[in-house]
């Protein structure tokens, strides 16, 4: 038991007895802040996490799901009209044809914080992590350059390709003879443009 503090005299169990209560409340409010602190930093890290994979989201919906969209409607259009179409290239207004700026290709990088969250999920509703998998803070993934991959989604699915790259930064990777346009195909269209 810890030593109590109290002035000698009639009331000196009374006095320990405050004293005692009041250390009590001390230690209490110093393990309630230090809760709240806790609770803090929790808060602070969903709120990251998700406004993380929001952004991963919205660029999917802007540069992939509205565009695909817009594309077969200008493609509806464009089947009506016929040879009078409009010319839907891109950036032709800044002097360049048919040119993708940066920020429409390069997908918004999730941080280590939110791939963890990610593979926590998806451990609890008992399936595989994603990759690339967190280990001791480092990023790991098991594909590399050169290694030989199977496409398992999309319209490529089936075939086998060598891996030519590896984007680091979103974890794409770049496989040799896939999605591919034929260059045949490529110059018709070109030339039925002209």
């Amino acid at each position: 038991m810890p030593q109590l503090i109290a002035r000698p005299g009639r009331n000196a169990a009374r006095q320990a007895k405050k004293a005692k209560e009041i250390r009590h409340v001390k230690g209490a409010i110093i393990w309630h802040e230090k809760q709240r602190l806790a609770r803090r930093e929790m808060i602070k890290d969903r709120w990251e996490i998700k406004d993380n994979l929001q952004q991963v989201q919205k660029w999917e919906r802007e540069q992939i799901t509205h565009k695909r969209k817009k594309a077969l409607q200008h493609a509806a259009e464009d089947w009506k009209l016929g040879p009078l179409r409009p010319n839907r290239a891109v950036n032709v207004a800044n002097g360049k044809y048919a040119v993708v700026t940066g920020d429409q290709v390069s997908k918004p990088e999730l941080t280590e914080k939110t791939w963890k969250a990610v593979n926590a999920r998806r451990e609890k509703k008992g399936l595989a992590p994603a990759y690339p998998l967190i280990v001791e803070g480092k990023k790991y993934f098991p594909i590399g350059k050169g290694d030989r991959v199977v496409v398992v989604k999309g319209k490529d699915k089936g075939k086998i390709g060598k891996v030519a790259g590896l984007m680091d930064t979103n974890h794409f990777i770049v496989v040799t003879g896939i999605n591919r346009v034929r260059e045949s195909s490529l110059a018709t269209n070109l030339n039925s443009q002209r």
